[in-house]
């Protein structure tokens, strides 16, 4: 085994594994960048994918090109070389380049280039992307270069994939499935984060548990299946009402805890709370009975508050909940320490 071939095969070796770990998506082409560096002569080097929203192509890492034009380079993939890369999901090489040729100035990066070399990323049967390799100088890219440069986009594509299964995994491990909000224990997890957040900004954050009034008969009446999509709409209501920052999340059957962050005293969050109360109401009107309804407990935490493990702030708010079901439900109730 010569010596090129053997520093193939311990570059592949080595990027298989980075992917096997686990890495982020962005962190495997950093390992593919490095190892492609080590194994592929080249005098530039490009990772371009391509943005499905705006069907244009931008280069998210490289090698030998300025960081100017990595920032301003897009590009609309049009019907020409660069989509036959793209959809044939075959390799592109020129050899001896003419620079007159279309094709050489579809490609054209930063510099002019006699040898080229692109390698589709493909995913699910469609291009993503491509791998670009180019030389000023010297010899054109040999099979092997070529069949090399073929393998890394392969792990280029491998990467991603294990990453969108990961991030599949995720939701299937953090969200919701009925209300798309987060599960108990993932809620808790990112109310610590935005508490710390909280406290370094000094910023008071108002927190909700809804719970819905009637929903059990209504299941009763309705079926589970009009309960569940009950309980999406509540959530949907309740985003609807909150900031981007702010969180949901679902506690056992008919339970849903928010945050209000930055809130400014507890008039403006008694304020958000009550408008997602009067929404609620109005939604269950057009349910059927029993008219589904929400009593909400609400208490605001001060920045820097320690609340410990949770158990504090719960029983607070399942002690404001219990109070406004004592009064007859449907209403909003908030607790001091």
């Amino acid at each position: 085994m010569d010596d090129a071939r053997g520093n193939q095969i311990e570059s592949l070796t080595r990027i298989t594994r980075a992917i096997s770990d686990g890495v982020p998506f962005e962190e495997a082409l950093h390992v593919v960048v490095e190892e492609a560096r080590k194994a592929l002569p080249f005098d530039a080097f490009a990772v371009v994918l391509l943005d499905e929203e705006t069907e244009h192509l931008f280069i998210k890492f490289a090698r030998r090109i300025s960081d100017a034009f990595v920032k301003r380079y897009r590009r609309a993939i049009g019907t020409g070389a660069t989509a036959r890369l793209l959809f044939g999901l075959q390799l592109f090489v020129i050899a001896e380049a003419d620079a007159r040729t279309a094709e050489c100035a579809e490609f054209k990066l930063e510099n002019d280039f006699a040898s080229l070399l692109c390698a589709p990323i493909v995913v699910g049967g469609g291009g993503i992307g491509y791998l670009h390799f180019e030389r000023a100088l010297g010899n054109p890219f040999t099979e092997d270069e070529q069949n090399f440069a073929r393998l890394l986009a392969g792990l280029c594509a491998a990467a991603r994939e294990m990453c969108r299964l990961r991030e599949q995994n995720e939701q299937l491990t953090y969200i919701d499935p009925v209300t798309q909000a987060l599960k108990g224990n993932a809620f808790l997890r990112a109310l610590r984060r935005e508490l710390d957040r909280a406290a370094m900004l000094s910023a008071r954050t108002g927190i909700g548990l809804l719970d819905l009034d009637n929903f059990r008969p209504y299941c009763e009446i309705h079926g589970l299946k009009a309960g569940r999509q009950l309980l999406a709409d509540v959530t949907g209501l309740i985003k609807n009402h909150i900031k981007g920052i702010d969180l949901v999340g679902r506690l056992g059957l008919d339970d849903l805890i928010f945050t209000d962050c930055n809130v400014g005293d507890r008039a403006e969050a008694e304020r958000l709370f009550e408008a997602i109360r009067r929404d609620v109401e109005a939604l269950g009107r057009t349910c059927g009975e029993p008219c589904p309804v929400a009593s909400i407990g609400g208490a605001i935490i001060e920045p820097g508050e320690d609340i410990g493990d949770f158990t504090p702030i719960m029983l607070r708010l399942r002690h404001a909940l219990h109070r406004a079901r004592d009064k007859g439900g449907n209403q909003v109730l908030f607790v001091e320490h």
